[in-house]
């Protein structure tokens, strides 16, 4: 595959920067454990996405190196972040419909390649405890790559610099409890991360507190932006990731109220005044209700998904923008 590229990849996910450096021994971390909780179940919940923070350009070669005791144990690598398969609910296309690759990790050494290019991902089966993985990567292009989660945390100096650097167009932030992917010109628009990041850890932990479920999540909420919703049909599919449309030319604009980071842009958000890119808030947070499988009455199903978001709205979101239940119903509600 070396040498192989599509046309259509300078179109989606976009070009790698004509100046950007290749690594070459790379050294870096990612969490070997994930095991879920018998007690209950979230949709995909058989594997988890561990971001690298490198990108592979279009067509060429990267060699990834990994300790012994990750070989034939399920585990797999992931280039490009966009993994739903169009052609599964669709017949008209706003990008090529397959633009990921996945490769089995069978030896410690091993190479991977996309012909569209893509962000480079670990995947680990349920039951993984590998601990801290430490990992090898040459022939990458060093990617925006921001993480807070503790253990694994990823500095925002040099997340910075990359994302200045401008050299591929996509940027991973990462908690214990959220990771997102979207697109680098929209990052640009917020200082911290941790700003955005917050609010999102503080929503999940509200979708637990409702449904009785510990704090401490088995896994991250994953928000994904593409071209197109994988699935037809729904404005945003109950998934992990769970792919959020952006089209056309604002995909790549430097825009504030871009899913997910919109949340911290007050009345643009709130009221929708301005221009939100990406599916209204209150429909991610119903499809991350149907996504946690709360148990459901019958004929309650699209009911009970959005009791967390009460939560979210009240003691996160509104509160954030001064616009908790409290403050609306003193102000509004007469009696």
């Amino acid at each position: 595959m070396d040498g192989v590229t599509f046309l259509d990849h300078t179109i989606f996910p976009g070009e790698v920067d004509n100046n950007a450096p290749r690594v070459s021994d790379a050294s870096f971390n990612v969490d070997g454990f994930y095991k879920t909780n018998p007690g209950f179940m979230l949709n995909d919940q058989d594997r988890v996405i561990r971001p690298t923070g490198y990108y592979a350009a279009a067509g060429e070669l990267v060699t990834l190196t990994f300790p012994n005791n990750i070989i034939n144990q399920g585990v797999k690598v992931r280039v490009g972040a966009h993994l739903g398969d169009l052609e599964v609910t669709w017949t008209q296309f706003s990008r090529f419909p397959r633009i990921y690759t996945t490769y089995n990790v069978t030896s410690t050494s091993l190479t991977v390649a996309n012909p569209f290019g893509g962000a480079i991902y670990i995947i680990l089966p349920d039951g993984s405890d590998f601990g801290s993985v430490a990992c090898q990567i040459s022939g990458a292009v060093k990617a925006p790559y921001y993480s807070n989660k503790p253990g694994f945390e990823r500095s925002l100096a040099d997340y910075k610099a990359d994302l200045a650097n401008n050299y591929v167009k996509w940027v991973d932030w990462e908690s214990s409890k959220f990771i997102t992917t979207f697109p680098a010109p929209a990052a640009t628009t917020v200082e911290n991360p941790n700003d955005v990041i917050t609010l999102w850890d503080q929503t999940f932990d509200s979708f637990n507190i409702a449904f009785g479920r510990p704090l401490d999540r088995f896994r991250a909420e994953y928000i994904l932006i593409d071209c197109q919703n994988n699935y037809a049909g729904t404005a945003a599919p109950a998934a992990n990731p769970m792919p959020i449309e952006v089209t056309g030319n604002n995909l790549f604009n430097a825009t504030p109220t871009m899913v997910p980071i919109n949340v911290i842009n007050g009345d643009a958000f709130m009221t929708g005044v301005g221009s939100t890119l990406g599916t209204t808030h209150f429909v991610i947070l119903h499809e991350m209700g149907h996504l946690h499988n709360a148990p459901t009455l019958h004929e309650e199903h699209e009911t009970i998904v959005n009791l967390p978001a009460v939560a979210v709205y009240n003691q996160s979101i509104w509160k954030k923008h001064g616009r908790c239940l409290d403050i609306f119903y003193s102000t509004t509600v007469k009696f």
